[in-house]
């Protein structure tokens, strides 16, 4: 829109030199056409736009005075000064050239066409005393007000895009717990269920050998554990879609006998104020013993022995110590004790484990 009005503008002033073709119509047509490209990227450029504006002036200005002492009138280009000052308090993003514009435009309303006063003979005389002090004050005001109001407008402008980065960075976090969230609970979910189902495939394929029917059993214990990861992950994904959805109370008792028949050697001491304790500490004592029970039957076998302890006073402690064969490869990704972690801080907690592939050791504390 502004440059469609600077180029009507300086048409007018090419279509004056035209008709009157003098020295100081021409070069006021020539300045008016340079004023114009500037226009166009005042904003996405402001200091070229402030240095094209500041040209143009200086070549306005130099016409406007060859025409003294007659009457050249006061050409609407004046504008361009607080433009040029605005402009760059407003877009620049060196917030040192805001500063030297100000400057530039403050001493340049020593010379502004608009300090000259109109005589009773029409012609123009620099304005003195109370006159030249008022009109340079007016200058000056003008010039401070639509800097300030251009710093502003560049505060306000970064702070929104500050706040934006912000919320961003908050979404991508949520994100980012979401998919840790999905990827616990499926690990914790599934992984235990199917180093079962490994163990009893592996004792059905020897029993198969010599006992028909135990390989039967084994495979009915399959297809048991099977339903129950199938039941926990649809539970899972029921949760995930519905946020009021009510975590299922977990029978950590049952997880110990499923172990147990699995063929670890469990000694565990649970007190009966667990079952008083909130749901998702219930939850996070569930998904740590089972990790570790998982754990102890991946890397040392079937016959290893554990001690389980879990006691409520300040805090509630869970600690789980292992001690059996090394397994042949006992390597592991340390994915479902980061997971162990990562629920036990959620919760405001702490969790450490460490040891040998013969003996190991997972301690937790979760507050009440």
């Amino acid at each position: 829109m502004l440059t469609a009005v600077a180029a009507a503008l300086a048409l007018l002033y090419v279509l004056v030199a035209v008709s009157t073709p003098t020295p100081v119509n021409i070069l006021q047509a020539l300045a008016s056409a340079w004023f114009v490209p500037f226009f166009w990227v005042w904003r996405s450029r402001p200091v070229l736009s402030a240095a094209g504006f500041f040209v143009g002036l200086a070549a306005w200005s130099v016409s406007w005075f060859a025409a003294l002492p007659a009457n050249p009138g006061v050409a609407p280009w004046l504008v361009v000064a607080p433009m040029a000052v605005y402009a760059s308090a407003r877009h620049c993003t060196d917030r040192r050239a805001p500063g030297l514009v100000l400057a530039l435009s403050l001493a340049g309303s020593f010379v502004s066409p608009a300090m000259w006063q109109l005589q009773e003979s029409l012609e123009l005389r620099y304005a003195a005393g109370t006159e030249a002090a008022f009109r340079l004050a007016f200058h000056w005001a003008l010039l401070i007000a639509v800097y300030f109001a251009g710093t502003r407008g560049y505060a306000i402008e970064r702070q929104r895009e500050a706040e934006e980065k912000q919320r961003l960075a908050a979404l991508r976090g949520a994100q980012e717990e979401e998919r840790m969230l999905i990827a616990r609970e499926l690990h914790d979910a599934l992984a235990h269920s199917l180093t079962l189902m490994k163990v009893q495939a592996a004792a059905g394929l020897v029993a198969s050998k010599s006992d028909p029917e135990a390989a039967v059993g084994a495979l009915e214990e399959i297809r048991q554990t099977s339903d129950e990861a199938l039941t926990a992950v649809r539970e899972i994904v029921h949760a995930l879609r519905n946020s009021s959805a009510v975590a299922r109370r977990v029978d950590l008792p049952g997880v110990i006998e499923g172990f147990r028949a699995a063929g670890l050697d469990i000694d565990a001491r649970i007190p009966a104020e667990l079952d008083a304790s909130p749901e998702l500490i219930q939850l996070a004592v569930s998904r740590i013993v089972t990790e570790a029970f998982t754990n102890v039957l991946r890397h040392q076998g079937v016959g290893a022995r554990v001690i389980v302890e879990v006691t409520c006073g300040d805090c509630l402690a869970i600690d789980v110590a292992s001690s059996g064969t090394a397994q042949a490869d006992s390597r592991g990704s340390r994915t479902g004790l980061i997971g162990l972690e990562e629920r036990a801080r959620s919760l405001g907690g702490s969790f450490r484990a460490g040891g040998s592939p013969k003996s190991f050791r997972v301690h937790a504390e979760l507050p009440l």
